[in-house]
């Protein structure tokens, strides 16, 4: 992959999560992506076929893309870098963030009174 080509797959994923994590779609295609992304349909489709390559996402027999569980926890490490600084990624929304103690420990252990998983703790 060519230096803007892993910069826009970075982006991809941080969109693929935030939309999956906010329950806007698990799925999604390249003219979907464009909505948040600069750059071109064919650029966007061109990396989406390498990150299926690469295992990062899943393609349906109707052309739309999910993320694999590889995806999932790539597209959750780069969205919490990519924010961690702006202080938003702190549980908000009602929802476990990555690296949220629910997530590595169990809710038990949780000190945010969210939902999980649909429910409250």
């Amino acid at each position: 992959m060519t230096p803007e080509q892993l910069r826009l797959r970075d982006e991809i994923l941080q969109v693929m999560y935030w939309l999956r994590g906010e329950g806007l779609g698990e799925q999604t295609n390249a003219s979907q992506l464009g909505t948040f992304l600069p750059d071109s349909r064919e650029s966007i489709d061109a990396v989406l076929q390498l990150m299926k390559v690469d295992g990062f996402v899943r393609q349906d027999p109707d052309e739309q893309f999910s993320l694999s569980d590889l995806g999932i926890t790539e597209g959750g490490r780069r969205f919490a870098e990519e924010f961690a600084d702006a202080g938003i990624n702190a549980g908000g929304h009602g929802t476990c963030a990555p690296g949220c103690d629910c997530e590595l420990h169990g809710h038990e252990c949780c000190e945010h009174r969210h939902e999980h998983n649909g429910a409250v703790h």
